[in-house]
């Protein structure tokens, strides 16, 4: 792939000459490429290579005397970069271990890089073509910054197709709003359809596949006097033979009055046995994600690997959110907010309002973060979502015990002695195609030796 033959430099072609008979060809080194071209490609690039779909992936460059070394980490992994580059012209080998799995020719012009790739298969074979495009990453400006969003546009689905609401970069923060779950703003007004409309998406810069998102709510305020929930239970939170008016079949909604000064939201005296009946708020956002693996859109009511409808009931002011990146610039989400909500939200709608918001952004490059996680003050937590209880419980025991092992560095037979003697279980959420289970661990029980 690379030309190693070597070319002399100007002057010495004599001392060779002298030993070569007339008018066989001599090899001669390149000379190396002038300073500014190797400064100019050292460092960190994006590359696009697209064959069908378009790959995004990080690439850390090194030149020194034209030959070329680095890293490229994504989505698809991690993989050491060789290569060479001789005047404008440039070529490298990404591999993993011995094998080659992607070879790039191209040209470093105008400040960016693009070409053409050959892509192998996995059996090792040569394979497709493709085209590619490196460009340097965006100069992130000096210094946090705060952001005022007022939504104007809402979605019910998390997807990389919607055009975000506002680019910003790691560390910068956002304030803005969100609607209620039927698409009402504080006022009562209907702006958006029903079913958990969402504000967004936040364009995170420099966000790639294989990073981890990182959200942290600095605050989440009521801004409605008023919240609905439902009327009964859920069928899958009790048995078949339950009390239809238990179940709520065919129940109207609830409405509850938001009582600020009190902290404290009132059942409304016509949907409630007793009049005054009274719930401690604990303001919570449902809806927290980014956009999905594969290019799909999800329905806002749904979750999985992206975060998704999560409706925890941690979720809330002081708590950080860790979501895997799929697409380009991650794509964040927000919605759904809650004035409060017991474990699973058992009547399907919980008590639904809108909220305002405030959050830092921050990233994670080249994590391991493959299901949403979160962290308070006091608890770690990973979520487990699934198609059943079982298997939910299990993905938030295995992906909580690959977080201790991975950023804690505890061994496996720490983590089960950890586990077996202090680990606790939510059941976060009941509702939708998908159920979840929270694995949450106090922190003030981690070993504190030095690793």
């Amino acid at each position: 792939m690379i030309d190693r033959r070597w070319k002399l430099p100007a002057g010495v072609g004599w001392l060779i000459a002298s030993f070569v008979p007339a008018g066989a060809a001599v090899a001669q080194r390149p000379s190396s490429p002038p300073l500014a071209a190797r400064l100019a490609l050292t460092g960190d690039w994006e590359l696009a290579t697209t064959h069908l779909t378009t790959t995004i992936e990080r690439l850390k460059i090194d030149s020194a005397s034209g030959r070329l070394s680095g890293m490229a980490t994504g989505g698809n992994g991690r993989f050491e970069l060789r290569g060479m580059l001789t005047g404008q012209h440039v070529e490298f080998e990404l591999l993993a271990g011995d094998d080659v799995i992607r070879r790039y020719t191209g040209d470093f012009r105008a400040g960016a890089l693009s070409g053409r790739a050959t892509l192998w298969d996995d059996v090792g074979t040569m394979g497709d073509s493709a085209t590619w495009r490196a460009d340097r990453p965006r100069p992130r400006p000096i210094g946090a910054r705060i952001h005022r969003v007022v939504p104007r546009h809402f979605s019910n689905v998390f997807s990389d197709r919607i055009e975000p609401a506002l680019r910003v970069f790691p560390g910068d923060t956002v304030a803005t709003s969100t609607l209620d779950a039927s698409g009402r703003d504080e006022q009562q007004v209907r702006r958006a359809p029903d079913g958990n409309p969402l504000t967004g998406p936040f364009f995170v810069e420099g966000a790639l596949p294989g990073d981890a998102l990182v959200v942290h709510f600095n605050r989440v305020l009521l801004i409605g006097k008023s919240a609905f929930s439902g009327s009964g239970l859920i069928g899958r939170a009790v048995l078949p033979g339950t009390s239809p008016a238990l179940r709520g079949l065919g129940a109207r909604r609830t409405v509850w009055r938001i009582d600020r000064d009190r902290n404290v939201a009132v059942a409304s005296a016509r949907d409630a046995i007793r009049s005054q009946l009274e719930i401690p708020l604990r303001p919570m956002v449902g809806c927290v994600g980014v956009a999905p693996p594969r290019s799909q859109a999800i329905a806002s009511v749904h979750s999985g690997s992206h975060g998704g409808n999560l409706d925890y009931n941690r979720i809330g002011e002081g708590t950080t959110v860790y979501l895997p990146v799929y697409a380009p610039g991650a794509l964040l989400f927000v919605g759904d907010g809650h004035a409060t909500q017991g474990d699973g939200e058992l009547t399907g709608d919980a008590l639904e309002t809108p909220l305002e918001l405030q959050f830092t952004v921050d990233l994670i490059p080249a994590a391991s973060v493959t299901s949403p996680r979160a962290e308070d003050r006091d608890v770690l937590m990973a979520i487990g979502i699934a198609g059943s209880l079982l298997e939910a419980l299990q993905r938030a025991t295995s992906d909580l015990a690959a977080w201790l092992a991975s950023d804690y560095r505890l061994e496996p037979r720490e983590i089960a002695l950890l586990f077996g003697a202090s680990l606790q279980y939510d059941v976060a959420d009941l509702v939708g195609q998908q159920v979840s289970i929270v694995a949450k661990l106090d922190k003030s029980l981690l070993p504190r030796t030095e690793r």
